[in-house]
């Protein structure tokens, strides 16, 4: 029965990893060598994970996508250096150059902004980029939007999130501030 457990709890690992950043699952297959003892365990994933990461923005050229820049002083940076550790920064060429140049763009149009990227799609092959399904072919790139502070300043390489989703932009509205109407019980129009 344990033997059972560990081989689900191992299975679960691979599949999370593989979902959120495509070569965590094979890491934690190669670490799996050294299981007995913790820190050994650790230590080959972290090396193994590393490993893959440098071979992956080396070969993924083969397989037609490029790497986004992660960070430096370019118009172009990822939001989170998260989303390059975790492999999702990857685009086709024509997509990169595309990029780079609305990054450039804005940037002469607006001195100074940056353009940051957010979720793009894995180094190799057709596997969906969670939660984006349509992100598997290296052909989309979602972007964060450019905010300002109350004063109506541009907030340079700044997001309104962690992440850059779920940071909403306050607008003006002319509709009545409520809650949301959500009748309880029987349908009020439909008989009980």
């Amino acid at each position: 029965m344990r033997i059972t457990a560990r081989v689900i709890g191992h299975g679960l690992a691979v599949l999370a990893l593989t979902l959120i950043s495509q070569l965590g699952g094979v890491a934690w297959c190669a670490a799996l060598l050294f299981r007995r003892k913790r820190l050994a365990f650790v230590s080959a994933f972290v090396l193994a994970y590393g490993l893959l990461w440098i071979a992956a923005s080396r070969l993924a050229p083969f397989s037609g996508r490029v790497a986004l820049p992660c960070g430096g002083d370019g118009p172009l940076r990822s939001q989170s250096l998260l989303y390059c550790a975790l492999n999702r920064n990857f685009v086709t060429p024509d997509l990169a150059a595309l990029a780079d140049d609305l990054a450039k763009d804005m940037a002469r149009q607006f001195p100074g902004t940056v353009t940051l990227a957010l979720d793009a799609g894995f180094p190799f092959t057709n596997l969906p980029l969670l939660p984006h399904l349509s992100h598997d072919d290296g052909g989309k790139l979602d972007l964060a939007l450019y905010w300002q502070d109350r004063s109506g300043q541009y907030q340079q390489s700044r997001s309104k999130s962690l992440l850059g989703y779920w940071g909403y932009a306050d607008s003006q509205s002319d509709c009545a501030k409520r809650w949301a109407e959500l009748p309880i019980g029987p349908h009020p129009r439909r008989p009980p």
